[in-house]
């Protein structure tokens, strides 16, 4: 089912909904996925027959703020597949947990952004295949507004391919990962963010979201 504005068409997102505009954060490739698996079956049996060929990262947001939601959940992924996308709304109290996995070159990496309140959180991630080679990184970004981008080029931007990788605005921090795990802790207008990664095949990010005054 479609709707236009201005001559363009935008699609209902069931997950969310509501239509989406052409270009607002959550639309076009940015859509998130049905909830639920959507692992091939060449992969789970990748995973069944060679778990040291399969790289995971599963995230958990935890909304600890008394009055901000995050909402408008954005994926891009450079490496690997969604089986479970983040809820479209986080409340206060409240928590959701994204799942991303790969069995194929480069691995497992990406970016998960959410706005909150006036300021937009995201979430850089790499868990490589090759991990002899390239280590395990953890990113985080909070900035005062609310960013409408490609997340591809942000992902470019955080990963440190594009060599313009801290904006003026920006309050961005990445990581590699330690023996076991590294954390970083930013704080950016009315929040106070912490992100944690385990250094695994099967890693895992723990992010906590605070209210700030």
């Amino acid at each position: 089912m479609s709707k236009s504005w201005a001559g363009f068409r935008a699609w209902e997102v069931s997950e969310l909904r509501r239509f989406q505009r052409p270009g607002e954060p959550g639309s076009d490739s940015d859509i998130p996925e049905p909830r639920g698996s959507r692992t091939g079956m060449g992969e789970i049996l990748s995973r069944s027959l060679f778990p040291e060929m399969t790289r995971t990262v599963t995230i958990k947001v935890s909304n600890r703020t008394q009055d901000i939601t995050l909402d408008y959940p954005r994926i891009y992924l450079h490496g690997g597949r969604c089986s479970v996308p983040s809820d479209p709304e986080v409340p206060p109290g409240c928590s959701t947990t994204c799942e991303f996995s790969s069995s194929s070159s480069p691995g497992c990496s990406g970016v998960l952004s959410f706005w909150a309140k006036t300021c937009t959180l995201v979430i850089f991630f790499s868990n490589p295949l090759e991990d002899d080679k390239s280590p395990r990184e953890l990113g985080l970004e909070l900035s005062p507004h609310r960013k409408v981008c490609r997340l591809k080029d942000l992902y470019e931007e955080m990963s440190g391919r594009d060599p313009k990788l801290v904006t003026k605005d920006s309050n961005f921090e990445r990581v590699a990962l330690d023996i076991c795990q590294d954390s970083i802790w930013k704080t950016q207008g009315p929040l106070n963010v912490m992100a944690t990664m385990l250094n695994a095949r099967n890693a895992v990010v723990s992010v906590a979201v605070r209210g700030f005054k």
